[in-house]
C-alpha cells in the first residue's frame, strides 16, 4: 500500500496527543515530522510535550521542528495556569506526570523544516494543522515555489455555527486569524474540519473507563489520567456529552474520510473587528471541503485501535 505522506502541526495538548497517535497508527500514512507551535499552552510547553509524548511511545525516530510562539501580527494570549477555563490543564496533558525525555528539536526553523521535508518528498506532502496556522502560513509565504508539493491542507478550525472562545470565534483561529486567512488565499486544496463537526468526536467517561483495560497499560495509563481532566471540563463546563477529540478529525478526514460527510463551502476569515476570527460562508470565499457529519462508532473504535 503507497502511504500518503504528512507533516502534523500541533500545539500539543490532550486532543492532539490523540491525534499523533492516530496519525502513527494509520496503516495509510506517513509522519513525515512534526511541527510544534503555541496554541493550548505556550510554545515552550507544547514543544516540550511534543517531545516527551513521542519519547514516551518510543518514537524518538519521529523528527520535530520548534515553531512559532505567538502570533504573525497579534499579541500572544494572556495564559492562566489555573481555573475553569484551562482545558487542558497547566501542563497542557491534564492530569498526567510529563515524563523524563531525551528527544531533541531539530535545528531547522518549522518552516524551513517543513521546507525541507516537502523538497525530499517523492510525493505531494499534506499538512494537517490542529492548532494555530501561524507555521503553516510562514511556509507558504517564504516558500511560494513548493506550494505545488502540496496535495492538501487539513486543518481543525473555526465553526459556522458558533465560537468556542468568542460568540463567533473558535480559539485556532482566533489566535491568529492572519495566518488562517493566509492559508485560505492559496490555490492548495483546503479540508475544513470545525467546530460543527469535531464536536461530534467525543469519548464519553463510560468510554474512557475502558482505557484501563487496554494491554498496553504504559501509554493507556497516561492517556487516561489526561482524558480525565479533560474530560470532566467538557461534562461540567462545556455541557457536552463527553471529552471531545477536536484534533483527532482532522487526521481521520484523510485518513479515513469515508466515514465522515462532507459540503463544499466558500468560507472566509473575520480578521478585524468585533468578529475577529470568525469563519464565514461567503461568496467571494476559498472553497473548502468542509466536515459537517461524522460515524462516531467509527471514529471510537479507530481511538481504541490507536492506544492498542
Amino acid at each position: 500500500m503507497k502511504k500518503l505522506p504528512i507533516i502534523l502541526d500541533v500545539d500539543l495538548g490532550v486532543d492532539d496527543a490523540c491525534a499523533l497517535l492516530l496519525a502513527l497508527s494509520c496503516s495509510n500514512l506517513e509522519l513525515l515530522g512534526v511541527t510544534t507551535t503555541f496554541g493550548n499552552r505556550q510554545l515552550e510547553r507544547t514543544n516540550r510535550n511534543t517531545l516527551a509524548f513521542l519519547d514516551y511511545i518510543g518514537r524518538v525516530d519521529i523528527p520535530v521542528a520548534k515553531g512559532a510562539e505567538k502570533p504573525l501580527v497579534r499579541s500572544l494570549p494572556i495564559y492562566e495556569d489555573e481555573g475553569p477555563y484551562v482545558v487542558h490543564g497547566a501542563e497542557g496533558l491534564g492530569n498526567a506526570i510529563i515524563p523524563e525525555y531525551s528527544k531533541k528539536n531539530d535545528l531547522l526553523s518549522a518552516e524551513d523544516f517543513i521546507a525541507s521535508l516537502v523538497e525530499k518528498s517523492i510525493e505531494a506532502v499534506t499538512l494537517i494543522p490542529v492548532g494555530p496556522m501561524t507555521n503553516i502560513a510562514k511556509f507558504l509565504v517564504k516558500y511560494p515555489h513548493l506550494h505545488h508539493k502540496i496535495k492538501q491542507i487539513s486543518f481543525m478550525g473555526g465553526g459556522l455555527k458558533k465560537g468556542n472562545i468568542t460568540k463567533y470565534a473558535e480559539v485556532n483561529i482566533y489566535f491568529d486569524a492572519e495566518a488562517a486567512s493566509i492559508v485560505l488565499n492559496t490555490n492548495i486544496p483546503i479540508i475544513m474540519s470545525p467546530l460543527d463537526a469535531t464536536l461530534q468526536a467525543y469519548i464519553t467517561k463510560v468510554e474512557r473507563e475502558r482505557i484501563k483495560d487496554i494491554e498496553n497499560q504504559k501509554l493507556a495509563g497516561l492517556l487516561f489520567h489526561a482524558l480525565d481532566y479533560y474530560g470532566k471540563f467538557y461534562e461540567t463546563v462545556g455541557n457536552e456529552p463527553g471529552c471531545v477529540l477536536h484534533d483527532s478529525l482532522a487526521v481521520m478526514a484523510i485518513a479515513h474520510p469515508e466515514y465522515i460527510e462532507f459540503e463544499d463551502k466558500r468560507i472566509s476569515i473575520v480578521t478585524e473587528g468585533e468578529e475577529y476570527g470568525r469563519t464565514i460562508e461567503d461568496v467571494n470565499g476559498k472553497v473548502c471541503r468542509v466536515a459537517t457529519k461524522v460515524n462516531r462508532e467509527e471514529f471510537i473504535r479507530l481511538f481504541f485501535e490507536s492506544i492498542n
